[in-house]
């Protein structure tokens, strides 16, 4: 269990590529954020790792993994698993102490599922479906609504947001 927590994300689909280090570009001026106040007491930032792809041999896997990294004492912890087998191309976003994980592809098919992570509880629940289903889409929580955006549905792609 993760108490109180603000999720930052590396990646919903890591490459199984090594990771290379590369020099951080130099933003302009203007682009820079204006410093974040100190967390509050007994709240971490920590990063998620969730799925990924496993190569054997010539072959590759989806990953069902959902794991966290805590900077503060640099300590890796494992989260519930993803509630589905061969989940991948869907979109993670966070909110709050939640992790909302919608659409993908499993198995060919593309669906409708939007996943909720509840770090308190420490478990994925189905919270609702699009009305349409995609992947390779965006998601962003605005106004305390979930939105995604374009993507690829069944017929090709999307170009529509859906709340």
């Amino acid at each position: 269990m993760v108490p109180q927590t603000q999720f930052t994300f590396v990646s919903s689909l890591l490459p199984s590529i090594p990771l290379l280090s590369l020099p951080s570009p130099t933003p302009h001026a203007s682009l820079l954020s204006p410093p974040r106040p100190p967390l509050p007491l007994g709240v971490a930032e920590v990063i998620v790792l969730i799925g990924g792809r496993q190569a054997i041999g010539m072959n590759q896997r989806s990953l069902t993994a959902v794991t966290c990294f805590n900077p503060q004492n640099s300590k890796w912890h494992p989260l519930a698993s993803l509630p589905f087998y061969d989940r991948e191309l869907f979109s993670v976003i966070s909110a709050g102490d939640n992790i909302y994980l919608s659409g993908g592809t499993e198995s060919g098919m593309t669906v409708t599922d939007v996943w909720c992570y509840m770090s308190l509880l420490d478990n994925w629940n189905l919270v609702s479906r699009m009305t349409v289903p995609r992947c390779r889409h965006n998601s962003l929580v605005y106004d305390g609504k979930l939105y995604t955006i374009g993507g690829l549905g069944v017929s090709g792609n999307l170009n529509h947001v859906e709340r």
